[in-house]
């Protein structure tokens, strides 16, 4: 009887059983079968002094909300994934005529490019200051810079200030994104996490087919700056449900505070000590070389396109070279200089790690390199109407949501992971030689080849 307790026990946390508590009808003798035999699982059992307070704060409520209370939690994320997930399908349209009322349409590549950039360095420094300050305070600083993005882009009279409002919105936009994943995980159980995970992406099944309709209807009676300002609007409204759930459930957590979480908190006061350990812990150095890096070394490249008396404009060789120094800067920052460094170097030592980046750098390489001007692809050279082009452009992340949910199926049930990334590789490969075959035309022909290329 006692092999099989423990071997329940081992096999607990795969059912949502974290070994943080007693199980019911144990005693305290039991002792050799209530600790978990994994690391991980002990450190998930430390007490709330060694946590941080977003992260105790998060584990406190967690335990004591309710059904319904839980209900609404995931209601609301669902609204919000709503809310920005159509955004940024019909953002996508929206975009070249923003650049082409600058007469700079070529922008686009570089707007987009920013954009990249800015997301990879926000993620990391929105879940570190998630788990210290709390989740609430992070998604209503990531609503203010989305809302606030969004208006100066809307309201912009050049392409530098719609540059300069697409990075604040995006700093918004990837900050809220992680939040929902981050929400999704604290307040559902291991087992359960896959499909809940989900929830902000089941929208985009939906979005893909009206996003059309709502690009044409924006463009027939006004302009791009209506089409992106009214979410300025729209989007705070969607949040509000959220925001004010997770205030009431956090307020009603703090007033329940036992004296180790309460004094975690009061611990606090010293921000001069809380925002020096946080400097270290986020690498804010290093996250500001690798982003003013990638950002000098990849906005050049995209500006100069296929002339080559660009090369001899300072504007193009100077933040060139700037970038490509920085680049070494950076290493040596992170091997010699950083806390914590925000680049593992170590783990470059595994061959299964190069693996994963190449495919994962070549994936994203082919997606922007035609999706940047997809949009206008689809309009000029295949003669689509602006709903049309809008579900196409859509169609990547409808059968990306989809996919992802049967392939997921798949996994748990094959546990052959290898097989499937070289299927959907070659899946891949074969999308593109069809988009390479049929490049225009407005004969139904290369429209519905466009069409499969995109769905593979």
């Amino acid at each position: 009887m006692a092999s099989s307790s423990s071997t329940a026990t081992e096999n607990a946390p795969l059912l949502g059983y974290t070994g943080g508590h007693k199980k019911p009808g144990s005693s305290s003798n039991d002792s050799h079968e209530e600790i978990p035999h994994d690391d991980a699982l002990l450190r998930r059992t430390d007490t709330a002094t060694t946590r941080s307070p977003g992260v105790a704060r998060m584990a406190l409520i967690s335990s004591r909300l309710t059904t319904s209370q839980r209900i609404l939690l995931f209601a609301s994320i669902f609204l919000v994934g709503y809310a920005y997930g159509l955004e940024s399908q019909v953002r996508s349209a929206y975009q070249p005529y923003a650049t082409a009322s600058f007469n700079l349409h070529s922008y686009l590549a570089t707007i987009n490019v920013l954009r990249a950039v800015v997301a990879v360095a926000v993620q990391p420094t929105a879940a570190k200051i998630a788990d210290v300050f709390g989740r609430f305070e992070v998604v209503v600083v990531s609503t203010v810079l989305y809302t606030v993005g969004i208006t100066i882009e809307s309201t912009a009279s050049g392409v530098k200030t719609f540059c300069l409002g697409s990075i604040i919105y995006q700093v918004g936009y990837t900050c809220i994104v992680l939040l929902m994943e981050v929400l999704v995980a604290d307040f559902s159980s291991m087992r359960a996490r896959v499909f809940f995970s989900y929830i902000p992406a089941i929208p985009f099944i939906v979005n893909t087919w009206i996003s059309g309709n709502v690009t044409s209807a924006v463009l027939s009676v006004t302009t791009w700056r209506w089409g992106l300002g009214m979410w300025a609007i729209i989007y705070p409204i969607a949040s509000l449900p959220l925001l004010i759930t997770l205030y009431r459930i956090e307020h009603r957590a703090f007033d329940d505070e036992d004296g180790a979480y309460r004094q975690k908190r009061y611990d606090m006061i010293d921000v001069k000590h809380m925002l020096f350990q946080l400097f270290h812990q986020l690498d804010v150095i290093g996250l500001i070389l690798i982003m003013v890096s990638f950002s000098l070394i990849l906005a050049p490249l995209t500006i100069t396109g296929e002339r080559i008396d660009h090369w001899k404009d300072p504007h193009i060789i100077v933040p060139l070279t700037i970038g490509l120094l920085l680049a070494p800067v950076f290493i040596m920052w992170e091997h010699m200089g950083a806390r914590s460094p925000l680049v593992p170097f170590h783990l470059l030592t595994d061959r299964g790690v190069w693996a994963a980046l190449a495919v994962r750098s070549l994936l994203n390489f082919a997606w922007y390199t035609q999706g940047n001007y997809l949009y206008t692809v689809l309009v000029v050279a295949f003669d689509f109407s602006v709903v049309t082009a809008t579900r196409i452009l859509s169609f990547f992340s409808f059968f990306g949501v989809v996919s992802g949910v049967l392939i997921g199926l798949v996994i748990y049930r094959l546990r052959r992971l290898k097989y499937i990334i070289v299927a959907g590789t070659c899946m891949f490969m074969v999308g593109f030689a069809v988009l390479i075959k049929f490049p225009g035309g407005a004969s139904p022909q290369p429209s519905r080849a466009l069409s499969a290329g995109r769905s593979f």
